[in-house]
């Protein structure tokens, strides 16, 4: 095999541009994954973020049912009282 130096010089042109070629494909790739990979890590935040918004809602929404059962739960025993001593009175005759 008879190599003269312009195909030498020909052949590490065009491995150089391959290579060169290859080595721009990778990085805009990447650079385009890391951009996607940044969205997507922000969109978590927000995520993270409402997230923590309800959870405070939440407590405090079943904090208020809470009290809202035991007002009425005394309420209705309260109620009840009421009626067992109206009851009870009618009974009696007095």
């Amino acid at each position: 095999m008879n190599l003269d130096v312009q195909s030498l010089a020909a052949m590490a042109a065009l491995i150089g541009l391959s290579s060169g070629s290859t080595l721009w494909a990778v990085r805009s790739m990447l650079r385009r994954q890391s951009a996607e990979i940044a969205a997507k890590l922000d969109e978590l935040d927000d995520v993270r973020d409402d997230l923590a918004k309800h959870k405070l809602s939440v407590a405090e929404t079943y904090i208020r049912r809470e009290d809202a059962v035991i007002f009425f739960s005394r309420f209705e025993q309260k109620i009840d009282s009421i009626w067992n001593f109206l009851h009870e009175r009618e009974r009696r005759g007095s």
